[in-house]
């Protein structure tokens, strides 16, 4: 039932730059790939979303889109301001109470498709950016699935000192990693080595009622309440204050004074608010 293609070509988080990087390099492919997704969809248009910071991408992506003679396709900007470039953020800005006639999908994304209908490759590979203080050249790579996150920082001629934290995607909604030897997947789009004075890992304390993870929701809910029943395995009191409508986007423990892991809370409610029944 969706009538618009979004191609979502912002970094919404720091050092991230796997989308900036393909959409530079191959603006034609990525346009073919995202006219693709939209027969695929039978959509009626497309839109491109870019942060309002990246004129360059902006205006390659118009002049091809200029050259097609395109007119079903439009570029739109958002604000250089997390968590303004993610999926669900973006559907909500555009889309209001019609989430569900619109699909997102990022740059590299259409990229793929444009090589496995195109070029009939198979999706073994795609940008990750490895980044962060501790590696010695951080840039963007084209990683092939499966290789470990040890060989890809190596790649970048390894650390200059031992990292804190080993983080997969973002610093903002990223996972902590025990170990470099996980391996890159299809949703991996960052590997990033932080030093002990960025990561700032502290112990949690208790919750002292302070309200700032409310101020900064961008989805106006209370993750102090989510996060206080899921501490106490009270999961359907975590429904009851809408956790499925959480965006992960990391806002509540960045703020937190408290250092709470309010996203691990909030996914561990999110995951046991609906459990797995085995039918025998």
């Amino acid at each position: 039932g969706a009538r618009t293609v979004i191609i979502n070509g912002c970094e919404p988080e720091p050092y991230i730059t796997c989308e900036q990087v393909p959409t530079m390099s191959h603006a034609l492919e990525i346009l073919k790939g995202a006219e693709l997704l939209k027969k695929a969809l039978g959509a009626e248009q497309i839109l491109f979303a870019f942060e309002s910071q990246n004129l360059e991408m902006i205006e390659l992506i118009k002049s091809k889109i200029y050259f097609l003679k395109w007119e079903h396709v439009e570029v739109r900007t958002v604000p250089t301001l997390y968590p303004q470039g993610l999926e669900s953020t973006l559907l909500q800005a555009w889309f209001p109470r019609n989430e569900d006639k619109a699909v997102v999908f990022p740059a590299s994304t259409a990229f793929a498709a444009y090589e496995a209908v195109v070029q009939q490759k198979p999706f073994y590979e795609r940008v990750v950016t490895v980044g962060g203080e501790c590696v010695v050249e951080p840039r963007s790579l084209w990683l092939p699935l499966g290789i470990s996150f040890h060989d890809a920082i190596h790649t970048c001629k390894g650390v200059m000192r031992e990292p804190q934290k080993i983080l997969m995607n973002g610093p903002m909604a990223g996972t902590a990693q025990s170990t470099a030897e996980i391996a890159v997947m299809a949703g991996t789009s960052a590997i990033l080595a932080l030093p002990k004075e960025v990561a700032k890992e502290e112990l949690a304390e208790p919750c002292i009622r302070c309200n700032l993870c409310v101020d900064h929701c961008p989805v106006s809910l209370s993750p102090v309440m989510i996060t206080l029943a899921a501490e106490q395995k009270e999961f359907s009191a975590a429904e009851e204050w809408n956790v499925k409508d959480c965006i992960e986007c990391g806002n509540c423990a960045y703020v937190c004074p408290s250092k709470r892991p309010m996203l691990e809370l909030i996914r561990l409610a999110r995951a046991r608010g609906n459990p797995v029944v085995a039918h025998v």
